[in-house]
């Protein structure tokens, strides 16, 4: 890789530098943004859920299940696995290349190339997130853009460019 301002080389010919120039893609591009009310559904599943253990544990004879200092130990608790709820279900990243797209929700993992689809059209979903719809003779994928918080204009301009400029598929 080469330095733009200073024309350098900035990575080096090392186990390392190799390793990194392999791990870098220039052409890629990643969006996500951070979707509160499905933290705030993780957040308060494992809220209620700890909750619950601490007036189990109240019931079982425990009294100091129900001190303050426990209620605050588990709302830290809360913030925590609810985040971690939030990463591992419902956080959306939408990666863009000239070959294809890559969308993952939580672990669930969607993948798809531009050469397989022939239209795009902005569609609005029933829960009212916007989309961009890409059709192909199989069938139709809506690539998730309010999630991801993008402008619906400027992605459907992108997506449609990338769809007539089809490069095959490797």
């Amino acid at each position: 890789m080469f330095s733009l301002a200073s024309k350098e080389e900035i990575s080096s010919q090392n186990v390392l530098g190799r390793g990194l120039l392999k791990q870098l893609k220039l052409t890629e591009v990643k969006f996500e943004s951070f979707d509160l009310p499905n933290y705030l559904k993780s957040f308060t599943i494992s809220l209620f859920l700890g909750v619950l253990f601490l007036f189990l544990l109240a019931a079982l004879g425990f009294k100091q299940a129900l001190h303050p200092l426990t209620f605050l130990f588990i709302i830290a608790f809360s913030i925590i696995v609810g985040h971690l709820i939030y990463k591992s279900r419902f956080h959306v990243t939408f990666t863009i290349n000239r070959d294809g797209f890559r969308i993952t929700e939580g672990q669930k993992l969607i993948e798809g190339y531009w050469a397989d689809y022939d239209e795009a059209a902005i569609y609005i979903t029933p829960k009212r997130e916007t989309c961009i719809r890409l059709y192909s003779k199989k069938g139709s994928i809506d690539l998730p853009i309010s999630r991801t918080g993008l402008s619906r204009k400027e992605m459907y301009h992108i997506v449609n460019r990338l769809i007539r400029n089809k490069s095959p598929r490797r």
